[in-house]
């Protein structure tokens, strides 16, 4: 018999809470873990895209700053040199001015004191004549001696212009000397001339090549450069720049993307009840900057048109033939989809195996589950025997958040070692709860974008998940995506559901 110490131990274990429920929550809580970091992921991306939008902007900026700092530059050092030249020609202007007032000053001195000579000569010269006209009337001659007249001097042409030349100068007789007067003084006299020194031109060397462009676009400059080689003098003509710019590169950097031809016409999607084939084109030349480039799934990139118009058989009796396959059976083992929607996923995974044609050089089927993290449970295996081995030992709910894009990651590592004559699958099997939708989606794209082809199989959450698994899923999403309302309905239709499964993804369909 219990006493009453036992009884209120016993009362107080049967309000405890299950070890299920602690488990529900457990579960509940990894998956606002997952969408807690799949939220951070997504806000990093965008921190990311900002802060390279804000490092373009900066380089640009920075660009254009050094871009105005150069131009600035050479416009301070032409300045300097012309401040320069303008301290140097105002001093050498203030000592010609004091040359010329001391050469002015002595000129005057030099003409007053040649006036004076001149003067004294011509008074000379002037009481001399008359001296000798009076001896000659003395003498008894009736005429006068006659001195010879001139002109005044004409200049000539300077042999040079600087450096000290030559000039001849000129004078012509107006009356001959007779009857003894004085005779023609010489008619010719040589001067010098020019006998400031010769300006001197600067010299420089040839150009150099230009430099590379600053910017590969929105406007850089290039530069090339010379040397001085003789400094210009006495007012030869100046050196000029001795750097050269040039804009280059001023096109734009938005560039729009340059597409590559139309591919060929790809298989049908389906084998029966009218699928699509598409065709594509390649992004040539990616865009740069602003630049437009359409989307993969955009028009100007990807056409469809439909196929194989005839009515499939009866789904339940669908057998897989054609083209080999290999595909990725990834099971969600989520604390959501709870341990009947294992076992129901399971049984599903072995009715797909068994209807495919499995072979080394046939269709292979590989298995991975994904929750918290995710696990192979089997590579991709062509020998049914094994495969199902494996399934019913490896396969297990593991419970945690539904964390999808560890899963994807997985699967694509494992179609890594695909055959280049087998198309590459991976079959998603959920309940549709997601909770990394952000990370997901990136992996996704990273599948689609490698050629494979990505369907999902839900089950139990019905049509409310239409949106996230028609936008991870291969398009169009009507082939792709397979809703089934609950566990209960894919373990009454496995056949059926099975068979669907096959019309999606073989190339041809058979009856069993």
């Amino acid at each position: 018999p219990r006493g009453p110490r036992q009884h209120a131990l016993l009362s107080r274990r049967q309000q405890w809470p299950s070890a299920e429920i602690c488990a529900r929550s457990i579960d509940s809580v990894d998956e606002l873990e997952g969408e807690l970091k799949d939220k951070s992921a997504r806000l990093e991306a965008e921190r990311k895209a900002n802060r390279q939008a804000c490092r373009d902007d900066r380089t640009f900026e920075q660009r254009q700053m050094t871009l105005t700092s150069y131009h600035k530059n050479d416009v301070a050092r032409k300045m300097s040199e012309a401040t320069s030249r303008l301290g140097g020609i105002t001093e050498r202007t203030r000592l010609k001015d004091d040359m010329r007032a001391n050469m002015n000053s002595k000129v005057l001195s030099v003409e007053k004191t040649c006036r004076d000579e001149v003067d004294a000569l011509l008074h000379k010269l002037c009481n001399l004549q008359q001296v000798r006209d009076q001896m000659s009337l003395a003498a008894g001659k009736k005429e006068l001696p006659q001195d010879c007249e001139v002109t005044e001097w004409r200049d000539g042409v300077c042999s040079t212009s600087c450096g000290g030349g030559a000039r001849s100068n000129a004078r012509e007789v107006l009356v001959l000397a007779s009857l003894g007067g004085a005779a023609c003084p010489p008619l010719r006299m040589t001067q010098p001339c020019s006998e400031e020194e010769c300006p001197e031109d600067c010299e420089t060397t040839a150009w150099s090549g230009w430099s590379s462009c600053s910017a590969r676009c929105d406007g850089g400059f290039q530069e090339r450069i010379r040397s001085v080689t003789v400094q210009p003098n006495s007012g030869g003509v100046s050196c000029g720049n001795l750097v050269s710019v040039r804009a280059c590169n001023s096109r734009a950097c938005d560039r729009d993307c340059m597409l590559a031809e139309w591919s060929t016409w790809s298989l049908c999607s389906l084998p029966c009840d009218g699928g699509t084939q598409d065709r594509h084109r390649q992004v040539e030349r990616r865009a740069l900057g602003s630049g437009f480039c359409p989307a993969a799934e955009a028009g100007e990139r990807l056409e469809r048109q439909p196929c194989n118009d005839l009515a499939c058989p009866e789904a339940s009796n669908v057998t897989c033939h054609g083209a080999p396959v290999d595909l990725v059976l990834l099971v969600d083992a989520s604390g959501s989809v709870g341990q009947q929607g294992v076992a129901s996923f399971k049984k599903l995974a072995l009715e797909l195996a068994r209807r495919y044609p499995l072979g080394a050089t046939a269709s292979r089927v590989a298995v991975a589950t994904f929750a918290d993290e995710a696990h192979i449970v089997s590579g991709l295996e062509g020998d049914l025997k094994v495969l199902e081995g494996k399934l019913n030992s490896g396969m297990r709910w593991t419970r945690g958040a539904s964390m999808l894009s560890r899963g994807l990651a997985l699967a694509n590592t494992v179609l890594v070692g695909s055959r280049k004559e087998a198309a590459p699958i991976v079959l998603v099997l959920t309940d549709g709860r997601v909770s990394d939708p952000f990370l997901a989606a990136q992996v996704s794209a990273r599948i689609r974008g490698r050629g494979t082809r990505l369907l999902f199989a839900v089950a139990g959450r019905g049509k409310e998940a239409t949106t996230l698994f028609e936008r991870l899923s291969s398009q169009p999403a009507r082939e792709n995506v397979i809703f089934v309302p609950s566990f209960a309905e894919l373990e009454q239709n496995l056949t059926a559901v099975a068979g669907s499964v096959l019309q999606r993804t073989c190339s041809s369909v058979g009856v069993r």
